[in-house]
């Protein structure tokens, strides 16, 4: 039982993994490589062309996931700063309360 649930724990860390390769375009990056220098080897300039296709694939996928967790880092800190500053909007709502009440 527990070699079971423990190769079910790899599996899906393995598609976990994957996923997160294949989104940062890592597998088309390697994909690229690889059939560029097969190309090469082979003297095959249309595999080479492919493997130049896939490379760039895998570099705009790259740049566009880093963009988006830019975006979601943003967001998450503009959300600290507004939570922030109700605190302090509370704060000071409490203390002029407190000025009012003893003026």
């Amino acid at each position: 039982m527990k070699k079971t649930v423990g190769i079910m724990v790899t599996a899906i860390a393995s598609i976990a993994i994957y996923e997160t390769l294949k989104r940062y375009g890592v597998l088309d990056k390697v994909q690229g490589k690889m059939e560029r220098e097969f190309g090469k080897a082979s003297n095959d300039p249309a595999l080479q062309a492919k493997g130049m296709y896939h490379s760039t694939k895998g570099e705009v996928k790259e740049t566009f996931q880093n963009i988006g967790d830019s975006v979601k880092d943003t967001i998450e800190d503009i959300k600290d700063s507004l939570s922030t500053l109700k605190q302090v909007a509370k704060a000071t709502c409490f203390f002029v309360c407190i000025i009012r009440y003893l003026a």
